[in-house]
């Protein structure tokens, strides 16, 4: 089953992969240096949700016990973080490579473990 928050998180990644994948976006997020003053990338703020790891269990599927999806959510919860910290930086390359993380963990969580709301 697949939980409302990983949904979310999915729809909400790719949104942002689709905002940060566009030129008008790159290109108004170049550092321009003007006077001895360097402007920072203008990144918009990630919108996903974190998912608690206790809330996380195996579906009975080979490979995917409990404590195998729980980390995955760990997994999922760093990559989160750090793409909150690349975007605050203005790093789009980091932020698309974040993006990419987050939506392999949501995918595997949600394909091989069970996630109560």
């Amino acid at each position: 089953m697949l939980s409302t928050k990983i949904r979310s998180t999915i729809i909400a990644l790719s949104a942002a992969g689709a905002v940060l994948a566009s030129s008008t976006v790159a290109s108004a997020a170049m550092a321009v240096r003007s006077g001895g003053v360097g402007a920072r990338a203008a990144v918009p703020p990630p919108t996903v949700m974190y998912l608690d790891p206790g809330k996380v269990g195996g579906a009975g599927q080979p490979g995917y016990d409990n404590e195998k999806c729980e980390q995955m959510a760990n997994y999922l919860n760093d990559a989160t973080n750090k793409l909150q910290s690349d975007s605050a930086k203005g790093d789009l390359t980091a932020v698309q490579m974040d993006t990419l993380f987050i939506e392999n963990w949501a995918s595997q969580i949600s394909d091989h473990c069970v996630v109560i709301d």
